[in-house]
């Protein structure tokens, strides 16, 4: 019997949401992807590059029918985040779901042609507000994450499991398995600290950020890179982490703009 693909982060009699984390390895960063399946409609959250393309359908197939995947969502441009998003249109007939700061540069990953006619019609352009989603009979949040690290950053939060998808905030290049939540963030921050600090634009924005989290009361944050946070202090020390932290142009000055001798 064909062993079942993924990690299940949640499950309940109508709702599962899946993480893939190993899919592909050896070059590039590692990076992790999701599907939620909620009363038998699926939404792939970002798929990735063309390396991991053909592993992550062969792992979709395994839980439903691509014709029954209803959404692709991507965070933000990056080609670890969307690279093969013009594929997974093109094999099913899922919308797309964007910042709308990305929508006119969205042709460049896609063998659309017609792209007025034919990716508008297949494209959720998300406002810089963010929007509530139907989605399975439910609802989904898309929260504004903008400058971390993207000018056009989204978010999704799935109610029913508590689960923030984080994107890149929280992102870590850990030995750890991206299959376990993290149990000491005095130890993975080690793993989280050079990439935020030039990720990120800037300790305001994180505080923004962490107030907001604080206020949706998630029971699990799942980032795009490494590990999880899915225990109640963690995810404190987490969010204490990111509002002491100083990082992009908090640590800029003239040195770093000098003419190359």
């Amino acid at each position: 019997m064909r062993p079942q693909p993924g990690h299940i982060l949640f499950e309940s009699d109508h709702t599962r949401c899946i993480l893939f984390h190993d899919l592909v390895t050896g070059a590039g960063v590692q990076a992790n992807q999701f599907l939620i399946i909620r009363h038998g409609e699926g939404m792939l959250l970002e798929p990735g590059g063309q390396r991991v393309y053909p592993a992550l359908l062969d792992a979709v197939r395994y839980y439903l029918p691509v014709d029954r995947l209803r959404y692709v969502f991507v965070s933000h441009q990056d080609p670890d985040i969307a690279a093969c998003a013009g594929q997974w249109l093109d094999i099913s007939h899922a919308t797309l779901i964007a910042s709308r700061l990305w929508s006119r540069f969205l042709p460049h990953f896609t063998g659309l042609k017609d792209y007025r006619d034919t990716l508008y019609e297949r494209l959720l352009a998300v406002p810089d507000e963010g929007m509530r989603l139907n989605f399975g009979q439910e609802e989904l949040i898309l929260l504004p994450a903008h400058f971390l690290h993207s000018v056009g950053n989204i978010n999704l939060y799935e109610p029913e499991s508590g689960i923030l998808f984080s994107g890149d905030i929280g992102a870590s290049l850990s030995p750890q398995d991206a299959s376990k939540a993290v149990d000491d963030l005095s130890l993975h921050s080690l793993y989280m600290k050079d990439f935020h600090q030039r990720y990120m634009s800037c300790g305001k924005v994180l505080r923004l950020w962490a107030h907001m989290v604080r206020e949706l009361q998630p029971r699990m944050i799942v980032p795009q890179h490494g590990g999880y946070f899915a225990d109640p202090n963690t995810i404190e020390a987490f969010l204490n982490w990111l509002e002491t932290l100083s990082c992009g142009v908090d640590l800029l000055n003239q040195s770093h703009f000098q003419i190359p001798q």
